[in-house]
């Protein structure tokens, strides 16, 4: 049977829910930009937030809704149906979530595992509604506060709405430490923010979605130049004709031509730079070189993976040479700051080979996606067209009366801008090896300009 808290619609029509009750708290849920508590009876508590994040005043926002006892996610603006999440905690979604940088997040229950990150996304701009098994106020701040108690007063003055509830029914509502509803279902209207100028389509004031954000807020990524050296020995490297291979394997071939592909290159995950140190295991790319398909990591002429185990190393068959500047052992990462790409701007991430940092987009960003949802990391970047030095063109010997021929300018490594790989997949593109946070596994893009 349908409770009165099950859909919006259905607990407006219900006598028992009192109208203007319900207008009061989508009036303080619509002025609100931070943290609303809703407490008391753990089963209506829950039911009223998902409520509440299903009909959310604002249709331009971002975020989700977690429900717990199974997990699962509700995308905002609203999808169709929800999605089940087997295995996974609540407290890993709302993980998962901040990593996009949503506007709003409802959270049916919060426990003693979910609490601390649920008060660290309110501290952050995060718009919270949660839901907490609570017989007042202060019991509901002291479950939020179980891990950092000396927070119950910040955390206090954070709540700008509490919504007691009881068996199916709002009893009070508070506005900050304000009375707003009385447990007789009185509305004192005069504590209620005066409602909105009529104008344009209601747009939050907190927490914009990421698209219309100041280029300020988007925080500069640490990024690595590669160091490479043809007389060292190290497992990880660019372009080598040699790689670590799992023992007893061969060198791997392109599933499309069976031609042996291209070695571009080997991250040990255990000898990064933090914060892009991983677990054990090699991450390595190879590509096909004579034409076949790579567009993505399950082309047949890509080989994306993460090689754990015993390795032993292997030499290149003639035929899965490239021409490349500088190949060899990464010996050091040259660390830098490296602002994103925002429209309007000048300033874009450098296209060059590079460990982290912002892609160097050419046709628009393709993030891939985890199996969480959430967009991969950037772990890898190599850029084609090569740095040339001198060279002169043919020119007219006056005196000899003749043409004295040109001369072909060098490819050498610019230090600062690295490119090793002169031609590999159209002669001018770049591609991109990301890294999936949740799983781990690999997944590869690329673009030409």
């Amino acid at each position: 049977m349908t409770t009165a808290l099950q859909s919006l619609d259905a607990f407006l029509e219900s006598p028992e829910s009192r109208r203007d009750v319900t207008r009061a708290v989508r009036v303080l849920l619509d002025a609100a930009r931070s943290m609303i508590v809703v407490f008391g009876d753990a089963q209506t508590a829950a039911a009223l937030v998902a409520v509440l994040a299903k009909t959310y005043p604002a249709k331009n926002i971002h975020g989700g809704l977690i429900e717990v006892n199974p997990t699962r996610l509700t995308t905002m603006p609203v999808q169709a149906e929800a999605r089940d999440l087997a295995d996974v905690t609540p407290t890993q979604v709302l993980r998962s979530m901040l990593r996009q940088d949503p506007d709003v997040i409802a959270l049916t229950n919060v426990d003693a595992e979910s609490a601390p990150l649920v008060l660290q996304s309110a501290f952050t701009g995060h718009a919270m509604i949660v839901g907490v098994a609570a017989s007042s106020v202060e019991a509901a701040v002291e479950a939020l506060t179980l891990a950092e108690p000396g927070l119950a007063g910040h955390v206090r003055s954070s709540i700008e709405v509490a919504i007691e509830v009881d068996t199916g029914r709002i009893r009070r509502v508070f506005r900050g430490t304000q009375e707003v509803v009385s447990a007789r279902g009185q509305v004192m209207r005069e504590a209620l923010p005066m409602p909105a100028a009529r104008g344009p389509t209601h747009t939050p004031r907190f927490a914009p979605p990421l698209t219309s954000l100041p280029p300020a807020s988007l925080q500069p990524r640490v990024a690595f130049l590669p160091v490479t050296s043809a007389a060292a020995v190290a497992r990880s490297s660019i372009a080598t004709t040699a790689a670590f291979r799992p023992a007893g394997s061969t060198w791997p071939l392109c599933r499309a031509c069976q031609q042996p592909l291209s070695h571009v290159v080997t991250l040990e995950l255990s000898a990064l730079p933090a914060p892009l140190t991983g677990g054990d295991g090699l991450a390595q790319l190879f590509v096909c070189s004579h034409g076949c398909d790579t567009t993505t990591e399950a082309a047949p002429g890509v080989l994306a993976e993460v090689v754990t185990g015993a390795t032993e190393q292997l030499e290149a068959p003639p035929e899965a040479h490239i021409d490349v500047c500088a190949p060899g052992a990464i010996v050091d990462f040259v660390r830098f700051e490296e602002d994103p790409l925002v429209e309007g701007n000048d300033h874009r991430p450098l296209r060059c080979d590079k460990l982290g940092g912002w892609p160097a987009w050419e046709q628009g960003d393709a993030w891939p996606l985890d199996d969480d949802g959430a967009r991969m990391e950037l772990l890898f970047q190599l850029a084609e067209e090569p740095v040339l030095q001198g060279g002169k063109s043919a020119g007219w010997d006056f005196e000899a009366a003749e043409v004295v021929p040109g001369e072909r300018p060098s490819v050498v490594l610019d230090p600062n801008s690295p490119r090793h790989f002169n031609s590999l997949l159209s002669g001018s593109a770049v591609a991109f090896l990301f890294r999936g946070a949740t799983s781990g596994r690999l997944a590869f893009r690329w673009q030409t300009g």
